[in-house]
């Protein structure tokens, strides 16, 4: 699995994670991105299928450090693969 994330962010401002499956078909798989912020309630974010990735609106946060945790299922042979980054978010 493959992030393309900013590592930081500067808060109040909305960015875009991208999220793609290395090394297998991407037909038939289907994504949930997630936002865990320092403080607050995990969030749901909607991952919308772009070719051979996902993308999801991350919405202007708070300075801090959130996590996105990610699931694919489906994944031909192994079912399900997870992975999660981190987005730092700075004041501007």
């Amino acid at each position: 699995m493959g992030f393309d994330v900013e590592d930081v962010t500067a808060a109040g401002e909305p960015s875009v994670v991208a999220v793609r499956l290395c090394g297998a078909d991407p037909a038939g798989v289907g994504a949930r991105i997630r936002l865990v912020p320092e403080v607050g309630a995990p969030a749901e974010l909607t991952a919308e299928r772009d070719g051979e990735c996902w993308r999801a609106g991350v919405p202007s946060l708070p300075p801090g450090a959130h996590r996105l945790l990610v699931e694919l299922d489906q994944v031909p042979v192994v079912d399900r693969v997870t992975g999660e980054d981190v987005l730092g978010v700075i004041e501007a």
